[in-house]
């Protein structure tokens, strides 16, 4: 008796004067995250590997598959910046988000291979729909069709929510307020593919943000009475969209508000204000136009973000609601609430690794693993590499970004290190005590108005 694995693609758009919202089921999406999930991509929810470690897939085959995918991603980890952003915005794409945003819209795995047809030398593309034609039966049976009834389900609920709330309407006063150079005939592109509910609401719901797709992966397998925290979390991602799509001269007088305040706390601030208001305006405002309340449990799990969206909340609200754009008023008081809460910020590690740079001439330790320890310990919203160190690359990458610099040397690289610092103002005081040091050291230096070293 023949298998037959029925895909639907549907799709759903809201009407309104302003951005239109459209929310689309993917298979494709899906099958990608799971390939993705099951080779130790840190964005990827862990209790899919715990359902396909308990299944009878989890044999020689499909690890087999498994570790062709693992072997062509690698191509896909790296990306191009966006020459119209500042260089302290960590603006640009890598090519596994290329593949993630076609994966949204592709239909079937042909077309998806099409779509993305140029953006690996062809050997490795090969590997990589070898690698998810394999997969895909394993991803139907385990994930896709079980979980599908509840998607829709899903899909409805939130489609009906964004009808009667307006987000069309709510989009409109956060492009006012993020003075966001949004054309009203793009829209925003919801990609919608089920995941295992996790019993302890880990994972319900978690969603990332690509220029207008997003895609929104939904916890099957309870029934969610609530679709506020849903709606919230796309309020959330579309705002990081509006964040990046701010033209080149306000993106300058945006940091302008900070650098013009003259402190470490303005420099710091800077940092986490991308991540922090999309959730003041997503968790706080968003949540409470739907709900009528404000959510009294955590907004988002760091203490840095979930803190400082609370206390700036107000302002934020304010400022919606009037359709106010950010101005300098709004970013001093952002300042002012980031000292207030954590004055400590200049010398805790967690504010530090915010934004890192990473030298190094070990050459043992690939660039990858360094960035999963980051991943698995700090939330790190600007992570860079370069080696050697000694690299017009590794100058550049500290001349334009403001980054923390993190720099990873063993005893035979020291006598390279006073060039460094030649780029880098503040490593020869490092330099001065660790050149007597015979052991294994860390030292750092935090500047009074800069960046730390390490």
């Amino acid at each position: 008796m023949k298998k037959i694995i029925f895909f639907l693609f549907l799709s759903f758009t809201i009407n309104a004067a302003a951005i239109n919202v459209e929310f689309k089921t993917s298979r494709m999406l899906g099958l990608f995250d799971f390939a993705l999930a099951l080779t130790g991509d840190p964005h990827s929810v862990s209790n899919i590997q715990e359902v396909f470690e308990k299944s009878s897939f989890n044999n020689v085959k499909t690890r087999a598959s498994l570790k062709l995918f693992a072997e062509a991603k690698e191509a896909m980890l790296v990306g191009y910046e966006y020459k119209q952003s500042i260089p302290s915005r960590d603006s640009g794409q890598d090519i596994k988000n290329l593949y993630t945003i076609q994966s949204i819209l592709a239909s079937d795995l042909r077309d998806f291979r099409i779509r993305t047809s140029g953006l690996l030398p062809i050997p490795q593309q090969t590997k990589v729909f070898q690698a998810l034609a394999e997969l895909e039966p394993v991803y139907d049976a385990l994930i896709w069709q079980p979980r599908f009834p509840g998607l829709r389900k899903y899909q409805f609920a939130i489609e009906s929510s964004a009808r009667k709330n307006g987000m069309s309407a709510l989009i409109e006063n956060m492009r006012a307020f993020y003075r966001a150079e949004w054309p009203s005939d793009l829209p925003f592109i919801i990609g919608l593919h089920p995941i295992p509910y996790s019993k302890t609401g880990t994972f319900r719901t978690f969603a990332s943000s690509m220029g207008n797709l997003e895609e929104m992966a939904v916890g099957v397998g309870a029934d969610e009475k609530d679709i506020t925290p849903s709606f919230s979390v796309i309020l959330h991602e579309l705002s990081h969209s509006l964040y990046s799509s701010q033209p080149l001269m306000f993106q300058k007088e945006f940091e302008d508000y900070f650098k013009s305040q003259n402190t470490i706390y303005a420099f710091y601030s800077y940092r986490w204000a991308n991540e922090v208001i999309a959730t003041a305006v997503g968790n706080g405002w968003g949540f409470e136009r739907v709900k009528g309340q404000l959510d009294s449990g955590s907004w988002y799990n760091n203490a840095y973000i979930n803190g400082l969206a609370k206390g700036i909340y107000a302002h934020t609200k304010d400022y919606l609601n009037k359709k106010l754009p950010i101005d300098r008023n709004f970013i001093t008081a952002f300042t002012a609430e980031f000292k207030k809460q954590f004055p400590d910020a200049p010398y805790e590690y967690e504010n530090l690794f915010n934004r890192v740079t990473v030298l190094t001439n070990r050459n043992n330790i690939s660039s990858r693993d360094i960035k999963s320890a980051f991943d698995n310990s700090f939330q790190t919203t600007d992570w860079s590499y370069s080696s050697p160190i000694l690299d017009a690359q590794t100058f550049e990458a500290i001349s334009t970004k403001p980054n923390t610099v993190l720099i990873v040397v063993g005893r035979q690289d020291l006598n390279q290190l006073p060039t460094l610092a030649e780029h880098l103002p503040g490593l020869k005081d490092i330099l001065d005590k660790s050149v007597t040091n015979t052991g294994d050291f860390i030292y750092s230096q935090a500047a009074e108005k800069g960046r730390a070293i390490i």
